[in-house]
């Protein structure tokens, strides 16, 4: 089943990585296809959710270990981003005006550097300006202060300005 939070991202013929408890440590492919034309309720521990339900063809050999019955999940690729800069959750801050940011790390400096984000993944944020490839950045922006801190060492800083 397809939540409907995410049903406008999918289509017939996107591809599929499917995992499992029956078949672990290997994944299957394949790809959707179909979906079905109405969308239904059902009843979950936490709630109600509206999904389609669809069929996901796999592929063979490595379909062979998945077994009519098993539970398993499908991680469906929705967009390709291709050269996109991912900065980790955990190195992304956001102040009082909600503007996102990160702390670049410079010559024993942390420098407060605001950024414009785009898709967000299982890995972290696409960085769309703010940011380049290749710099060091502070893994909790929020335990600093300001605009630029010393760094003593890697993970404590004093001297915000």
């Amino acid at each position: 089943t397809f939540s409907e939070n995410i049903i406008s991202s999918v289509s017939i013929g996107q591809p599929a990585k499917i995992t499992g408890n029956g078949f672990l440590g290997t994944a299957c492919t394949g790809q959707i296809v179909s979906l079905n034309e109405s969308a239904k309720q059902i009843v979950r521990t936490t709630g109600t959710e509206t999904v389609v339900e669809g069929i996901i063809s796999v592929d063979q050999p490595a379909g062979a270990q998945l077994r009519p019955g098993y539970n398993a999940q499908a991680e469906i690729v929705t967009d390709v981003h291709e050269n996109a800069l991912l900065i980790p959750y955990e190195a992304i801050g956001q102040d009082e005006e909600n503007r996102k940011y990160v702390y670049e790390l410079q010559d024993g400096w942390a420098y407060r550097r605001y950024i414009e984000t785009g898709i967000e993944t299982a890995e972290g944020m696409e960085v769309l300006k703010g940011a380049d490839e290749g710099w060091e950045v502070v893994a909790n922006p929020s335990a600093l202060k300001g605009r630029c801190a010393r760094v003593i060492s890697r993970g404590i800083g004093e001297g915000a300005q």
